[in-house]
């Protein structure tokens, strides 16, 4: 690895580029969805007001526009993300330089100011010692360097960290990848809530009333498929009626699970991707190569799990929508 004096502005250059790159495809897309739109409109106008063409030809138009919307969305997001790669390798060149003070997380948060020597050697604060070396993206990482700063270390453990340091010192890709994506991670993941959440005790009965919550699903969509068949809608208001007596019997259970998830879908997703990202790298100091086999030795490893609950933590959140309101009972959405 070149040495960051170099390696870094040749970096912020490229990402810069990117910046405008995506920029200039950001204006042009923008500029196509509005053409679309014209046609769209002109194509109705010829369809529906003059009948000269059929209404099927409305779809082309709407069908480029959702395309033209999916590119737009993911050429948004690559400009964020090379807009976030400058400031990394800004606050990079800014450190090397000595102009980081004022531009990182101060740590005020673990001042204390009976500690034997944190007030006399500045380790919080502005300009102090944890915002130069803090580029923590999660509370947890941050609540570490902390306590590494204002606890003592025993020599094997400090040696321990100077072999990973030396190793992550050339990782510069997976650093980065690290900082992009702790940009939102930071502001959506909550370790101590989702903690406390997860070691709460068990509230909803055991598996067997989820195999039945998903027995009854399906024996609502039986229902409904016969009576729309038979015009006998008996059963299915039978199943109904079984539905919301089980909804209605476990009902504080199921608020009390979902209304105390504080971390959201999109943090638990973040995390996700981050653990994934981890789990792909390759490492050779002892310390690294443990932690990442402790991501992978379970089944699902732990990237996989989290996305899991990613996504019951997206359904919870919609758990107060109207589609989900609407088919609570038939398919017991919020049960399950």
């Amino acid at each position: 690895m070149p040495a960051p004096q170099t390696e870094y502005p040749c970096r912020l250059e490229a990402r810069r580029g990117a910046v405008e790159r995506q920029e200039r495809l950001h204006i042009r897309i923008g500029n196509a969805k509005l053409a679309t739109l014209a046609v769209g409109f002109a194509l109705a106008w010829i369809s529906l007001a003059r009948h000269w063409i059929s209404p099927y030809w409305l779809f082309a138009p709407a069908a480029l526009y959702a395309a033209l919307a999916v590119w737009h969305e993911r050429i948004l997001r690559a400009r964020t993300l090379a807009e976030r790669a400058v400031a990394f390798y800004g606050r990079g060149i800014a450190r090397i330089e000595d102009r980081w003070a004022g531009q990182g997380n101060p740590g005020d948060q673990f001042r204390n100011e009976k500690h034997v020597y944190a007030e006399d050697l500045d380790l919080f604060g502005r300009g102090s010692l944890f915002e130069l070396l803090c580029t923590a993206r999660t509370p947890m990482g941050e609540a570490r360097l902390a306590q590494w700063l204002l606890v003592a270390s025993p020599v094997p453990a400090i040696l321990e960290r100077h072999a990973m340091v030396s190793e992550l010192r050339e990782k510069l890709d997976l650093r980065e990848d690290l900082a992009l994506a702790g940009e939102d991670l930071r502001a959506s993941f909550h370790p101590e809530g989702l903690t406390k959440w997860a070691e709460s005790p068990r509230v909803l009965p055991s598996s067997f009333w989820r195999v039945v919550a998903l027995g009854l699903a399906l024996l609502a969509i039986a229902a409904l498929a016969w009576g729309a068949r038979t015009f006998d809608y008996l059963p299915l208001v039978t199943v109904l009626a079984v539905e919301a007596l089980f909804r209605y019997a476990l009902r504080s259970r199921v608020e009390a699970v979902i209304t105390t998830m504080h971390s959201d879908g999109q943090g638990l997703a973040l995390f996700a991707a981050t653990l994934k990202r981890l789990e792909q790298e390759s490492f050779s100091s002892p310390r690294l190569r443990a932690f990442v086999d402790d991501l992978k030795k379970g089944h699902p490893s732990a990237s996989a799990a989290m996305a899991k609950l990613a996504r019951i933590a997206f359904w919870i959140e919609a758990h107060d929508s109207f589609m989900v309101r609407l088919f609570d009972i038939p398919l017991l959405i919020t049960v399950q």
